[in-house]
C-alpha cells in the first residue's frame, strides 16, 4: 500500500482508541439533560422552545430568570439579564436520531460519536494530502492527529459531539475551498460555502475553521492578490451572516463570566488571554492529564517537561527558520495560532483544540519528515539533534499520547463522580424530603449544586431545597449575627471558581448594600474586593438558624460535614481547602 493510500488506517486508529467508550453510561452533566429535552419534545412536550434547541443553558427572559432565582433554581448571584444559548440544529439532529433509533443503547449513542471522530480523522487526512507537496507529511500528521488525546473527551462525551460533526463539516470546506483556488473552478467554492456553513451550524468551535481560510489565501493560493481577497469574501459573508443570525434569535453567550464577551468583558478576557493560551498550548503539545493519576511523577513528568519545554520551542524556532521555504508549513502552524485566539473566550480546555489540533498536528508531521531526512542524510555527531526531534516526537505524541486516550475514553462519561457528593451527613435526620439543605461553602458552585442530583442518582433522599451560598478553597469567616441572619466573608472573595463566575459577568458586578431575595432569605453584599466580586455578604433567614427545617453543610477537604454555629457575635472559620477536586468540566 502507496503512502497516498496509507491515509485511512489513520481513522481506523482513531476510532479504535476511543472504542473504550462504548461501555460508558450517560455523563452525568449535559448528557441526562438532553436525553429529557429530546424525549420530551418527541412526545410533544417541548413547549414554545424550538427543537433544535438542546443547548440552552440559561435563557434570557429576566422574568423567568428572578422566578428561578426565588425558586433556587439558580444561584442567589446569578445576573438577571444572563443567556447562554448555542445555536447548534446540525448536531441536534444527531441527537435525535441517537433517541429515535437507539433510545436505550448508549453504546451505539457513544459509537455514533465514535464514527464522527473516524470520518474526522478520514478529512483531515484527505485534506493533508491534497494541501501538502509531501505524502509523508500528511502520513505522519494524520496519525499524530488520530493518536491525540486532547480528542478523547470528544469522542466519549455524547453531548461534546458536535465538536467533532463541526471539525468534519469545517475540514471537508477547506478543503473544497482549496480545490476551487487551485482549478477556479465554482462548484467546489459554491460546495465550500455550503460545508462551512454547516459546521457553524454544528457548533460555534467551527468559527476557528476561518483561520485557515485566511491563512490559506496568504501562505498557499499562488493567484493573485484580487483573486484570493475575491475567494475570501464569500467566505466572510457566510459567517457574518451566520453571526447576524445567531444573534437575531438569541443565541450567544451574555453577562456570564465564564464565557466572556470580547466586546463587554474585553478587560477580562485581556487578563485572562496570556494564562489560558499557554494551557491550550501545553494541552495540545504534551497535556496528558489523564495519566495524572495513572503514572508516578517521575514518569510522566519529563515526558510533560519534554513536550512543553523542548519539543513545542524547537518547531516554533524551526518554522521560523523554514517560513519562507516551506508555506505550507507556514499555513498549517499560522492557522494553528490564529485559530486558538476565539478559545480564549471561554476557560481552557484541551477538548476546545479540535480544529486548531489540524494546523497543529500537520505541522508536527512536518518537523517528524524533515527530522527524519536530515538524520539520513548526515553522518556522526551530526544526527543527534534530528534523533532527538525523531524520538521526543515518538515519545510524546506516539506513545503516551494514545495512552492517555484509552484512559481518557475508558473513563470519562461513566457517571462516576466524587462519592462525597452523595453528603451521608444529610442521612443522619429524619425529614430531609421537606428541609432545605444550604451549603454554606464548597471547594466550587458546582460541586455544591451536584449533590442532589447525585444523591437523586443513587436513589438517595433528596432535599427539598437546595442553595449553595458560597464557593471558595479558601479560608472562610462565618459570623453569626443574630438568631437569623449570618455573614460570611473570605479574603479572597467570592465567584473565583469557573463555575460561580458563570452565573455573572465580572463586567456586571453585583450591587453593594442591595438585599437580593431569594426563597427563604435574602443576600446582601457588604463588601467587594477590588475587582468587584464580593468579599463579605449577610443573609437574613426567614426562620432562626437552629430551625429544625434548615441542614447547614460545609465542605472538610474529603467531606460535606454539618457546620455549627458559634454563639451571637462570634466568628468561626471554615478552614482553607486547596486539595479540592473539580468533578468535570462545564460545557
Amino acid at each position: 500500500m502507496s503512502l497516498r493510500r496509507l491515509w485511512v488506517l489513520a481513522p481506523l486508529v482513531g476510532m479504535s482508541l476511543a472504542a473504550p467508550s462504548l461501555m460508558l453510561g450517560l455523563h452525568a452533566i449535559d448528557d441526562p439533560m438532553h436525553r429529557r429535552l429530546v424525549l420530551g419534545r418527541l412526545q410533544g412536550q417541548g413547549g414554545a422552545d424550538p427543537w433544535y434547541d438542546l443547548f440552552s443553558l440559561v435563557g434570557n427572559d429576566p422574568e423567568s430568570a428572578e422566578a428561578e432565582r426565588v425558586g433556587l433554581r439558580r444561584p442567589w448571584y446569578a445576573y438577571d439579564g444572563l443567556s447562554v444559548r448555542f445555536l447548534r440544529p446540525i448536531a441536534a439532529v444527531t441527537h435525535y436520531v441517537d433517541h429515535i433509533l437507539w433510545p436505550d443503547a448508549t453504546w451505539l449513542m457513544h459509537l455514533h460519536s465514535v464514527l464522527w471522530y473516524g470520518i474526522a480523522c478520514a478529512c483531515i487526512a484527505l485534506l493533508g494530502q491534497r494541501v501538502n507537496a509531501d505524502p509523508r507529511v500528511a502520513w505522519v500528521g494524520a496519525f499524530i492527529y488520530a493518536l491525540d488525546e486532547a480528542h478523547a473527551e470528544p469522542a466519549a462525551w455524547i453531548a461534546n459531539r458536535n465538536g467533532l460533526i463541526a471539525t468534519v463539516f469545517a475540514s471537508v470546506a477547506l478543503l473544497l475551498h482549496h480545490e476551487g483556488c487551485r482549478s477556479s473552478a465554482i462548484r467546489p467554492r459554491v460546495l465550500a460555502l455550503l460545508f462551512l456553513g454547516t459546521a457553524l451550524l454544528s457548533a460555534e468551535a467551527a468559527v476557528g475553521v476561518l483561520a485557515f481560510f485566511f491563512a490559506h489565501a496568504l501562505w498557499v493560493d499562488q493567484r493573485g492578490l484580487r483573486a484570493r481577497m475575491a475567494s475570501l469574501l464569500p467566505v466572510v459573508c457566510v459567517t457574518v451572516g451566520w453571526f447576524l443570525l445567531h444573534r437575531a434569535l438569541g443565541y450567544g453567550a451574555r453577562g456570564s463570566g465564564f464565557y466572556l464577551d470580547p466586546l463587554a468583558d474585553g478587560r477580562a478576557l485581556l487578563a485572562a488571554a496570556p494564562e489560558r493560551a499557554l494551557y491550550l498550548l501545553r494541552s495540545q503539545v504534551a497535556g496528558m492529564w489523564t495519566l495524572a493519576d495513572e503514572l508516578p511523577d517521575v514518569v510522566l513528568a519529563p515526558v510533560r517537561f519534554a513536550g512543553e519545554w523542548v519539543l513545542l520551542p524547537a518547531l516554533l524556532v524551526w518554522s521560523l527558520l523554514r517560513v519562507q521555504r516551506d508555506r505550507v508549513l507556514a499555513f498549517w502552524l499560522s492557522g494553528a495560532i490564529i485559530s486558538m485566539l476565539p478559545l480564549l473566550s471561554v476557560p481552557p480546555h484541551e477538548r476546545l483544540l479540535v480544529i486548531s489540533g489540524i494546523g497543529w498536528s500537520m505541522a508536527f508531521g512536518s518537523m517528524a519528515v524533515a527530522a527524519w531526512d536530515r538524520w539520513s542524510s548526515l553522518r556522526g555527531p551530526g544526527r543527534l539533534l534530528p534523533a532527538l526531534a525523531l524520538v521526543l516526537l515518538a515519545v510524546v505524541h506516539g506513545m503516551f499520547a494514545p495512552l492517555a486516550f484509552v484512559l481518557e475514553a475508558r473513563s470519562f462519561g461513566d457517571g462516576e463522580l466524587d462519592p462525597a457528593l452523595a453528603a451521608p451527613v444529610l442521612d443522619l435526620r429524619k425529614g430531609l424530603e421537606q428541609a432545605h439543605v444550604v451549603v454554606l461553602n464548597a471547594p466550587n458552585q458546582l460541586h455544591g449544586a451536584m449533590i442532589p442530583l447525585e444523591r437523586a442518582r443513587r436513589g438517595l433522599p433528596v432535599a427539598r431545597y437546595h442553595s449553595v451560598l458560597g464557593s471558595t478553597p479558601h479560608r472562610v469567616e462565618v459570623t453569626r449575627i443574630d438568631e437569623r441572619t449570618l455573614d460570611l466573608s473570605s479574603p479572597f472573595g467570592y465567584l473565583e471558581d469557573v463555575f460561580a463566575a458563570f452565573w455573572r459577568s465580572p463586567s456586571r458586578p453585583l450591587p453593594r448594600r442591595q438585599p437580593i431575595r431569594v426563597h427563604d432569605y435574602s443576600a446582601e453584599v457588604l463588601w467587594s474586593i477590588v475587582d468587584g466580586r464580593p468579599q463579605r455578604i449577610r443573609f437574613r433567614f426567614d426562620r432562626p438558624l437552629g430551625d429544625s427545617g434548615y441542614r447547614f453543610i460545609i465542605w472538610r477537604g474529603s467531606a460535606y460535614e454539618v457546620f455549627g454555629f458559634a454563639p451571637i457575635g462570634i466568628h468561626k472559620s471554615i478552614p482553607a481547602v486547596y486539595d479540592a477536586r473539580p468533578i468535570s468540566t462545564f460545557p
